[in-house]
């Protein structure tokens, strides 16, 4: 073979090696014409003003499909009194419970580096805690401990939310609580389960759980605008939380109890990163564990289906001035995230309905 035709093959085989690159690439091109999206954007916004009008939501929300964001807005106030601030794009929001999935993906990591196995018994890091010396952490993560939920009730927002109540104190306060059940042989729901996980992180890592979370999970995905702060009111831009048809503002509560079970903040957008995240396996090798655990709450997220029978995979939250929710359906490639600061348990309702105006566009 002459030394021309070689050098014309090699290119040809680079050139072909670009192409399959720039398909791999182009993978998650949107199918919305532009057209698509200025009447999906329409459509949207009435719907949510719809919302708005009647009382039931003050957020910003955030819909993305094939890994491009289709729309993203702000309603309503994120401050009401004594000057007035509109919930916008970058509105910083408390997501409450969606804490939980940021806390699960801290466990898996911390797993996928040998630090952690999840069949490690609790009292293999704090013996201390004798009454649950059977609760694995893999029960801590999908909610089969049995450790009674120490946050939840009217009496609980009271009490907790009144006071500087550390995680320490509140595990040293439910340690000698009989478990509702036995671990794994039921599921149900708990704070403590969190908070708990939240103080392995700390005791494997050597890290106080924010830093680790900042170092491993939040700059590594460039999220500027999540963190955690104890007096949510010294954080700039942060919208005020409204309870009572948003006649009274919560924000003077203390969410140090909260901490890993809750107590985080961010935006839209970042939730949004966070979200493709975990679908597209951009942290670490194996996330897959933190969707399919088990058949309703997985390690961090729920699973169900939409009405016509897509899975999702999903968070919410709640609690005086919070409404959240993180929604991704992997079969139609759709995230929405809904970050609200009143106290309306409507973002399901929500993302069924923005739901449908895509599958019909």
């Amino acid at each position: 073979m002459s030394k021309k035709k070689k050098i014309m093959i090699i290119i040809l085989v680079m050139l072909l090696i670009a192409g399959i690159f720039q398909i791999s690439n182009n993978m998650y091109v949107s199918t919305f014409t532009e057209q698509n999206k200025t009447e999906l954007g329409i459509t949207l916004n009435k719907m949510m003003k719809g919302y708005v009008t009647n009382n039931k939501f003050s957020g910003t929300i955030l819909v993305a499909k094939d890994n491009t964001i289709l729309f993203h807005e702000g309603y309503s106030y994120s401050k009401r009194y004594m000057g007035k601030r509109k919930n916008e794009a970058d509105t910083k929001f408390l997501i409450g419970s969606i804490s939980k999935t940021f806390t699960a993906l801290a466990i898996m990591k911390l797993n996928q580096n040998n630090k952690i196995n999840l069949d490690d018994k609790v009292t293999a890091f704090f013996p201390e805690y004798e009454n649950w010396e059977e609760v694995t952490v893999h029960q801590l993560l999908n909610h089969t401990s049995g450790i009674p939920n120490y946050y939840g009730s009217v009496s609980s927002y009271i009490k907790y939310f009144m006071s500087d109540i550390s995680p320490e104190e509140i595990l040293s306060t439910y340690q000698d609580k009989s478990l509702l059940f036995e671990p794994g042989q039921e599921f149900d729901y708990s704070n403590t389960n969190y908070i708990l996980l939240g103080k392995i992180i700390e005791h494997v890592s050597n890290e106080d759980y924010i830093t680790y979370l900042t170092t491993h999970i939040f700059e590594p995905l460039g999220l500027e605008n999540t963190g955690y702060e104890a007096r949510p009111n010294s954080v700039k831009g942060l919208a005020r939380g409204y309870a009572l048809n948003n006649i009274i503002e919560v924000n003077f509560f203390n969410l140090s109890n909260l901490y890993s079970a809750g107590g985080l903040y961010s935006t839209v957008k970042d939730l949004y990163t966070f979200c493709s995240a975990l679908d597209h396996d951009m942290l670490f090798n194996d996330n897959s564990k933190v969707k399919t655990s088990s058949a309703y709450y997985g390690y961090g997220l729920s699973r169900s289906y939409m009405k016509d029978g897509s899975k999702v995979f999903y968070h919410t939250g709640g609690g005086p001035g919070i409404t959240t929710g993180m929604y991704n359906i992997p079969d139609k490639d759709i995230e929405i995230i809904i970050l609200g600061n009143n106290q309306q348990k409507i973002t399901e309702d929500i993302r069924d309905d923005i739901y449908e105006c895509l599958i019909r566009n």
